[in-house]
């Protein structure tokens, strides 16, 4: 079986139109920080197809965009091609390709949990420069924020791909965070932003999650089907509320 990582090479389109964008004030909490000015030089590692890349480009700073997926490496710059500003790199968050002591903030979005945490963490006191510090930051559904939200979140449980009695434990989220940052310590904020979504758009953004079936497997069909019924009962004028949290952690390392 794939891992998550590689699936994405087949979930690539439906990740770059259904994914919900990162809320603007995430930008704004950063510079406010002072993490970031229009000189600012940043790698975003584990850039995807550049959801969160493109925040950190409108803010006229240079961003390297490091992926090791060559879909949506490829993917991101057709997206971005119109900034000047950003640099696409075939690179990993434990092989950046990137010089030592060359950007002023790390950035990753959506993407630490695939990281082998230890050789990433020796990767980016290479290249950080000094007073720089590490952005994370998850977008997480809000699945217990109204009944379609439980309804759908029980339906992704039961076609899940990875099952939980076959996962390989892992360090829970704030372990792994704890441990990364610098004397256990960082400063967390949480921005809550929320969709209205036709079912194109809760069927792109189920169909872009690594644990969900592919056309070409054998759940794929009654997925969809059960999504659509979830869908059909709790619509309103063929749109329905969710609710995304955007988890966020800045630190030394």
């Amino acid at each position: 079986m794939k891992t998550g990582a590689e699936r994405y090479s087949n979930k690539t389109e439906d990740y770059a139109r259904y994914r919900p964008d990162f809320p603007p004030k995430i930008i704004q909490f950063l510079s406010d920080s002072c993490m970031i000015d229009n000189h600012s030089i940043i790698a975003d590692i584990g850039s995807g197809t550049g959801r969160f890349t493109r925040l950190l480009l409108k803010k006229c700073n240079t961003v390297f965009g490091v992926e090791q997926n060559e879909a949506m490496r490829k993917k991101a710059e057709i997206l971005l091609t119109n900034f000047s500003n950003f640099i696409s790199v075939a690179g990993s968050a434990e092989n950046t390709g990137l010089e030592d002591r060359s950007v002023d903030l790390i950035t990753v979005a959506q993407a630490f949990h695939w990281f082998d945490k230890g050789k990433s963490l020796l990767e980016f006191k290479r290249i950080i420069r000094e007073k720089g510090k590490v952005f994370i930051v998850w977008d997480d559904f809000v699945g217990s924020y109204n009944d379609f939200s439980v309804a759908y979140s029980q339906l992704l449980s039961t076609y899940s791909i990875v099952k939980p009695e076959n996962a390989v434990k892992e360090p829970s989220r704030s372990e792994m965070i704890s441990e990364f940052f610098k004397d256990n310590q960082y400063e967390e904020k949480s921005f809550t932003h929320v969709l209205y979504q036709n079912f194109e758009g809760i069927r792109g953004g189920a169909l872009s999650a690594s644990f969900t079936p592919n056309p070409d497997e054998d759940q794929y069909e009654p997925f969809i089907y059960d999504l659509k019924k979830v869908f059909d009962q709790y619509q309103i004028d063929g749109e329905v509320c969710t609710a995304f949290c955007s988890n966020c952690y800045l630190g030394d390392i």
